[in-house]
């Protein structure tokens, strides 16, 4: 399942009628789609690897972009995470919106650092997710909804904020987006 792909859609998913905006999330569109089309270098489905088993990757197949089930399960999942995150998204004040942009600016932070920063204004937040939402779940829907209101505060970030917000879900919460297309409710 693409992190790609439900994060481009939960963006899409809340209309922002400022046109630099817009204009940065159409151009976003492309480029992950376009990139979804290109496989990871060397392996293809059916391919051997090491361990002797073959190798294949849920929606693509030789020289098919991603399936439109896929896309279909992204779009649902990213629907699904926006109204939950509806309700959570009032409780993040802008004195947050502004720290991650500062943290995003921040040319003298490393990768690393910057990804720390990241994981701590997450945590800070989770305390405040309704209970009853899985901890998992309500990073993850932290992660989105600050990418999204980043973006619209500064509609130049949006590359940015998009990939580091891949990045941190990748890293610190790779299962979660598998989990909620395997789940019958998010």
């Amino acid at each position: 399942m693409s992190t790609e792909l439900v994060l481009l859609s939960f963006l899409q998913c809340r209309s922002c009628c400022d046109d630099e905006f817009t204009r940065e999330l159409i151009s976003l569109d492309s480029d992950v789609k376009a990139a979804s089309l290109q496989f990871p270098q060397g392996l293809l489905d059916g391919d051997l690897q090491t361990d002797g088993n073959q190798y294949s990757r849920l929606g693509y197949r030789s020289n098919v972009p991603v399936e439109d089930t896929e896309a279909d399960i992204c779009i649902t999942i990213a629907r699904r995470l926006a109204v939950m995150g509806d309700e959570i998204d009032s409780k993040i004040h802008q004195d947050v919106i502004n720290n991650v942009v500062q943290i995003l600016l921040d040319e003298d932070l490393s990768p690393e650092d910057k990804d720390l920063r990241f994981c701590a204004v997450i945590d800070n937040l989770a305390v405040s997710v309704p209970a009853g939402i899985e901890l998992e779940k309500a990073k993850l829907l932290l992660a989105m909804i600050l990418a999204r209101k980043v973006s619209h505060c500064v509609p130049g970030l949006l590359r940015r904020v998009f990939w580091s917000t891949v990045d941190f879900i990748n890293r610190h919460l790779p299962s979660s987006i598998n989990h909620l297309a395997r789940q019958d409710n998010v």
